[in-house]
């Protein structure tokens, strides 16, 4: 076999490599938006504000701990479009094309930044104590406050902290000791 036809099949096998790591990708950012829409299917609804307590928040911040950064919040960004085409995901009632403009369209929106926060701070950290239950929590924060500004638009913004905000600060605590404590555990290295 001469050297140019070694360098081909290199070259080939190079790219074939290349297309299974991409499709492998895109097989991630699919399950993962799956994963999205199950835990979005895990709810309770408060009387008082239109947006309910739910598991979406835990799974953007799992699929931001194991895709980072990038194909996490293309997982979460995967997941908006489906609904915002309106695939029949598991909440049927909710698939439809406005779905992303309604009272709660800014957590979702919101979700996109916080898988890529969390992906991005452990793609760099390898620090599993205090300071990334801080970080967690930050991004809650954020998440939250992203969703609370959106609904101030719907129910006034003087009343948006009461109903936006502050009901949901106690499950996000909770989230986030869920992550960090499958994080203690060790099962992602």
């Amino acid at each position: 076999m001469s050297f140019t036809s070694q360098k081909y099949i290199k070259a080939q096998g190079l790219s074939l490599n290349k297309r299974e790591s991409s499709l492998n990708a895109v097989f991630q950012v699919l399950l993962a938006s799956l994963f999205i829409a199950c835990c979005t299917e895990i709810r309770i609804p408060l009387f008082f504000t239109p947006i309910p307590l739910s598991g979406s928040t835990c799974a953007t911040m799992f699929v931001g701990l194991f895709l980072g950064s990038r194909k996490g919040s293309l997982a979460v960004l995967c997941y908006l479009i489906e609904r915002f085409v309106g695939m029949p995901l598991l909440n049927g009632n909710c698939a439809y094309f406005f779905t992303l403009f309604d009272a709660s369209g800014g957590y979702r929106l919101a979700w996109i930044l916080q898988a890529f926060l969390v992906g991005w701070y452990f793609e760099r950290s390898m620090i599993r104590n205090a300071r990334a239950i801080f970080v967690l929590l930050l991004v809650c924060g954020i998440q939250l406050g992203m969703g609370t500004l959106w609904l101030g638009y719907f129910v006034g913004y003087n009343h948006a902290m009461v109903m936006g905000f502050y009901p949901f600060i106690p499950g996000e605590f909770l989230k986030v000791c869920m992550v960090t404590l499958y994080l203690k555990t060790g099962k992602n290295n």
